[in-house]
């Protein structure tokens, strides 16, 4: 048993839409898998792999996670991009962190 799938099957339980609960138990796989709901499949195994890229510790042994190349083709992504996504995701949560800093 997967975590993806005992979270679908969580959100299942209390409610949460159908979509929702697909996308969870599909975001390691094939974003055909999750159809009819592919590209919001797609987009959240890209969000995720950006995730990794920016909280891996490179030192670390673990396997990379990795995007599923028909993820990357729906989005008209190509690996040269996720460098770019990274950073901006990076700058955003800078800007983010100083906005909440401000209400502290």
């Amino acid at each position: 048993v997967t975590h993806a799938a005992v979270g679908a099957r969580l959100l299942a339980r209390w409610g949460f839409p159908e979509n929702i609960c697909t996308i969870v138990k599909c975001h390691h796989q094939a974003p055909a898998e999750a159809a009819p709901f592919e590209r919001k499949a797609a987009v959240i195994q890209v969000a995720n792999y950006v995730a990794y890229q920016i909280i891996a510790n490179p030192s670390d042994n673990k396997t990379a996670t990795e995007c599923h190349p028909e993820a990357m083709s729906l989005l008209n992504l190509t690996d040269d991009d996720i460098p770019r996504i990274v950073a901006q995701t990076q700058e955003s949560m800078q800007r983010v962190q100083g906005l909440l800093s401000l209400v502290t």
